[in-house]
């Protein structure tokens, strides 16, 4: 059989059946309207892949995770969360096992065209099948190499520039509103990690998400000290914000930052880029494509706002005799870095994610083996809703010790 690859930017009509390699629904239809031929659904075979590639990546996950000795550096990379609804990664996995499958089937048919969304599919995709297969590449193979590659450092450098200037903004509105002397909290501690949707997410005079709605208040009532750790959702910092945080008992990051902290923070940052290997090898593919491309795509990323937490909560904390601390359990960066430094702290602390939403079983991000919760980053409790999210959690990974 004959495969002819093409990049998705590159719409010539080969009068053959084609299928799609890529993750754009848009560009998809986009090709749909400039080839005369039907496109081939896959849908099915890679729902399939989803769950047979489930193990084999998550061990894959695992080795990378114990390769760099469960580093708090590993643990703020996507890939380390696995959230699939962000990072193509393990949906490209899929997808080029539902290609070998299918092309092995239908070996008898003469051609087939296959379009990929970018140089990395296409590269990552004849790199597996050149034994098998004969190919025909597009004539602009460098070019595009490079358009891709420059793509991804561009918006990587991009994003890292928006990064600083959302950096300054905090401080500065940090600045403006910080009291004459900052109050250190003591003694037992419940702080809250609520991700805000908008600037407006206060009620009557604290601080107040979707996720924990009243229970804060419920506890502060029945006498708990209760503290906020907001971050700002996809939207920007105001001035008015910064006052009404300060009319509550919420820990402010920048007050506890000095220069020193914000050089480690992209330096932190920096290093995270490093962690994904490519000597930890996948099972019958090589993935190395997919890597490279994963380590450019983490160069885009903003987590270094939640390495923050890590010198703030040390510094704020030091007169605390216990810190419980509430987050979302989503295995997601903005978690790890407060439940690292808890474990780091000479004091008594819990940590409990909240299990919040019922999502599909091919979300990645809940999937889990069981020698992963040995990891300090881990919650020491998962909450959940009722008996059907304590069933998926347990059918997820989660030991049954874990769950409230």
């Amino acid at each position: 059989m004959k495969i002819i690859l093409v990049h998705s930017s590159q719409f010539t009509d080969q009068k053959t059946p084609w299928l799609y390699f890529g993750s754009s629904y848009l560009k998809m239809k986009l090709c749909e309207r400039r080839l005369s031929e039907k496109r081939i659904n896959l849908q099915d075979e890679i729902h399939l892949q989803a769950e047979v590639q489930k193990i084999p990546f998550l061990k894959w996950i695992e080795a990378q995770r114990v390769a760099n000795k469960d580093s708090i550096f590993w643990w703020m990379t996507h890939i380390a969360g696995r959230n699939n609804a962000y990072s193509n990664f393990y949906l490209n996995l899929c997808q080029l096992f539902a290609i070998k499958d299918y092309l092995q089937k239908k070996n008898q048919q003469n051609e087939i065209l296959i379009v990929c969304e970018d140089i990395f599919l296409l590269k990552f995709l004849s790199q597996n099948l050149s034994t098998k297969f004969k190919f025909q590449f597009p004539l602009l193979l460098n070019l595009y190499w490079f358009r891709d590659v420059s793509y991804f450092l561009i918006k990587g450098l991009t994003n890292q520039f928006k990064l600083i200037i959302l950096f300054i903004m905090h401080y500065l509105y940090a600045r403006f509103t910080r009291p004459k002397k900052l109050i250190k909290p003591f003694g037992e501690i419940s702080l809250f990690h609520h991700c805000l949707d908008n600037v407006n997410s206060f009620h009557n005079g604290s601080v107040r998400c979707k996720y924990f709605t009243i229970l804060p208040s419920w506890l502060k009532k029945r006498g708990t000290k209760v503290f906020a750790l907001p971050w700002l959702f996809k939207h920007k910092p105001s001035i008015n914000f910064y006052k009404n945080l300060r009319k509550t008992d919420c820990l402010i990051p920048e007050d506890w930052l000095n220069l020193k902290d914000y050089f480690n923070i992209f330096k932190n940052s920096i290093k995270s880029l490093k962690t994904l290997s490519y000597d930890i090898l996948y099972p019958m593919i090589k993935i190395n494509q997919l890597t490279f491309r994963e380590k450019l795509f983490q160069l885009g990323e903003v987590s270094a706002i939640f390495w923050r937490y890590i010198p703030a909560v040390q510094k704020w904390s030091t007169d605390v005799k216990s810190l419980t601390v509430y987050d979302q359990y989503e295995n997601m960066p903005f978690e790890h870095s407060i439940r690292y430094i808890i474990k780091k702290l000479p004091l008594k602390s819990i940590s409990i994610g909240f299990y919040h939403s019922l999502v599909t079983k091919e979300f990645m991000a809940y999937q889990h083996l069981h020698s992963e919760w040995c990891s300090s980053v881990k919650p020491d409790y998962v909450a959940c809703l009722g008996k059907i999210g304590e069933s998926l959690l347990l059918n997820q990974g989660v030991p049954p010790q874990k769950l409230l």
